[in-house]
């Protein structure tokens, strides 16, 4: 029975809630795994093949499951934290600091690695930070340079050389027009209206709900539920929109972010509110006020409301300044 071969974890493991990556180091070749909950899929880089590794700077807004459990404990500690009189400040203080540092990682520490072969040029999901693309490089370049010890890279023209596929070329009519340059394509950005409208729905959403809990308006319901309607409506011609190549990748994982966001908020308080009061209900045997509960709910409301739309501001953003400027290669 031969061998069996060991591999080797490589830095960078990308954990979502339906797939993961993670690439693995071979013999003599680079493994990336891609698992779609009980699918895998699996591709070897051979060193001797690898042409080139472009690690190129861009925001990348990715939650992960680590993400999400720390997003969960901290609801938990929102709401038990009505027990202390400074409790909400200091736990809402904490929320919005962590929501801060995951915009500043997924703005400015933020990056897509990709390795081009003569055969593919493929980007490796599971490197998504700058600092995990540093410890990759470290790790596989003196792999690579032992396996290419016969490459002279100091005399080659870089300029000249082709990196990637070879695009297969059909002789026709326009191909005896002269070439005409252009300049580099970039993903489009910005080119919807839709989004901005999306943005403002969140804030005057967020709004409402904090002024709906200073002061007692009539119709509360009817219009946060028409703010609901619009918001989910608006991320629906987004995700549209970016089947047509209207908007940016980072644009439609905020639509489908608001629909979750607001799918939970609706049906997570409702159900919530109905099985907390049931609860208190046959332990005191009696009516129950449940006002303190659905301020809860309204003040959870108003943070993921609020996060979302702080989200939306750094997607502009950067969509903009992105837009202008072609993407920053990191050596």
């Amino acid at each position: 029975m031969a061998d069996r071969i060991h591999y080797r974890k490589l830095p960078g493991h990308r954990r979502g809630f339906f797939r993961s990556s993670s690439a693995w180091l071979g013999p003599d070749y680079l493994l990336a795994v891609n698992s779609i909950r009980f699918r895998e899929e699996y591709k070897r880089y051979y060193f001797r093949d690898i042409q080139a590794i472009i690690v190129a700077g861009r925001p990348r807004f990715h939650l992960s499951t680590r993400a999400a459990l720390l997003g969960f404990l901290w609801l938990i500690a929102f709401s038990i934290s009505y027990r202390s009189p400074q409790g909400p400040a200091l736990v809402g203080a904490v929320g919005i600091t962590l929501v801060g540092i995951w915009l500043y990682i997924s703005t400015a520490c933020s990056c897509t690695f990709r390795i081009y072969t003569a055969a593919s040029g493929d980007l490796l999901p599971s490197v998504y930070r700058t600092w995990v693309a540093r410890q990759f490089l470290r790790a596989i370049e003196p792999q690579i340079s032992a396996a290419q010890v016969t490459l002279e890279w100091q005399s080659v023209d870089f300029e000249s050389v082709h990196i990637g596929p070879r695009e297969t070329m059909v002789p026709s009519a326009a191909s005896q027009s002269p070439p005409v340059e252009s300049g580099p394509s970039f993903e489009p950005r910005g080119r919807s209206n839709s989004f901005n409208v999306l943005l403002t729905a969140l804030f005057a959403d967020a709004l409402w709900h904090w002024f709906s809990l200073l002061h007692a308006v009539p119709w509360t319901s009817t219009i946060s539920n028409v703010l609901a309607v619009f918001e989910i409506t608006l991320a629906i011609v987004l995700l549209v929109q970016y089947r047509r190549k209207k908007v940016s990748s980072a644009q439609q994982k905020l639509a489908i972010a608001t629909l979750v966001g607001t799918g939970l908020i609706f049906y997570g308080t409702m159900i919530g509110v109905a099985g907390l009061a049931s609860f208190r209900a046959a332990a005191v045997k009696g009516p129950v006020d449940m006002q303190p509960a659905v301020r809860v709910a309204e003040e959870i409301n108003i943070g993921v409301t609020l996060a979302l739309g702080l989200v939306g501001l750094a997607i502009l953003f950067l969509d903009r300044k992105t837009s202008q400027e072609p993407p920053s290669i990191i050596p």
